[in-house]
């Protein structure tokens, strides 16, 4: 029987998602599992945890049994697993490096609230100015990447100043931040379509008290950072944060939203494919269908200019990743049979 992390990548890969970057618990065995070929699944870089201030969004304390669990309730605990609490510089420093001992490719910092966390706070900073530049050195002297979860407020100019790579979700970005990410070459992942379902579920009663107020605020906001990012030339690149595992598999939607929210439909695609393979590092080998490129392909059975295709969940008839068929379309298939030849295998 799959169980459901076996479930969530594959549905994710059969989507057309076949390169990931994982911001929150996946750790490196899985990643490597995947590379492998033991697992299915698309393509993982991995922060293994996400670090974030005692009391602030990472942290899932349940005050009646005195019991410490990461916010998203994932397993308390395993064999190894890094520390995801941080309080001060050295514990911050201390906290990078054995994520990174772990096999992490990316550090993951949780540098406000957000609509989903445990406290009676709004979306203000919860890392220190110093804690955030003393966690992204201590990253670029391992020379890796950092992201760094931020709604709004003092948080994204901390972050993007002391060398952030991208800053995730950013709803209430102002032009004055959008300026200084574009100077310093720092990316916003929007991450709609978790705002929009937490909108949807405290207008319809299923999310209530504090966290119902924040979603109904973001939700009021939800795609004004794109505009103003993109009218500051800050690179965008498409990303997801759901909120359970059944809304794995319809990634494709955030490409819909990003153009509801102010990009054309060729910069959505776009976000998707190179300019996230860019960010990630990979965009010398990923993200384009050109010679010398390994080949990740999506192919639709609709028509890509119309925007149900990225929301229906059934346009996907195919899906190459590496130059195998994850997902074959049904007429390719036929065409092999017929001709009798092989599948071509890497490109």
């Amino acid at each position: 029987m799959a169980d459901d992390g076996e479930i969530v990548r594959k549905r994710t890969v059969e989507a057309g998602v076949t390169f990931v970057r994982d911001a929150g618990i996946t750790d490196a065995g899985v990643r490597d599992a995947v590379a492998n070929g033991l697992i299915p699944g698309p393509a993982l870089q991995v922060c293994v945890v996400a670090l974030g201030a005692t009391g602030g969004h990472g942290d899932g304390f349940l005050a009646g049994p005195g019991y410490e669990c990461p916010v998203d309730y994932s397993l308390p605990d395993y064999p190894g697993r890094p520390p995801y609490l941080v309080d001060g510089p050295e514990e911050i420093r201390k906290a990078v490096r054995t994520v990174l001992r772990s096999g992490a490719d990316w550090i993951k910092l949780l540098a406000t609230g957000g609509v989903l966390s445990a406290g009676d706070g709004e979306f203000e900073p919860e890392l220190t100015d110093e804690e955030i530049a003393v966690a992204i050195a201590e990253a670029a002297r391992r020379r890796k990447p950092v992201m760094v979860h931020a709604l709004g407020g003092t948080a994204i100019a901390s972050a993007v100043t002391a060398g952030a790579r991208s800053i995730e979700h950013g709803v209430f970005l102002t032009e004055c931040d959008a300026a200084l990410m574009a100077a310093r070459g720092c990316a916003l992942v929007p991450t709609l379509a978790i705002y929009n379902r937490l909108a949807e579920q405290a207008r319809a009663g299923t999310l209530t008290g504090l966290r119902a107020s924040r979603a109904l605020e973001v939700g009021q906001h939800l795609g004004e950072s794109v505009a103003i990012a993109r009218a500051a030339g800050v690179t965008i690149a498409l990303g997801s944060d759901f909120g359970h595992r059944s809304d794995h598999g319809s990634n494709l939607e955030e490409i819909a939203l990003l153009h509801n929210a102010g990009l054309t439909l060729e910069e959505a695609l776009l976000a998707a494919t190179r300019t996230g393979a860019e960010l990630c590092g990979v965009g010398h080998r990923l993200g384009r269908l050109e010679p010398g490129y390994e080949f990740d392909a999506v192919l639709l059975d609709s028509d890509p200019s119309d925007l149900q295709t990225y929301t229906s969940g059934t346009s996907v008839a195919g899906v190459f990743k590496r130059g195998v068929a994850v997902v074959r379309q049904p007429r390719l298939e036929l065409s092999r049979r017929c001709c009798g030849t092989g599948w071509a295998g890497r490109v």
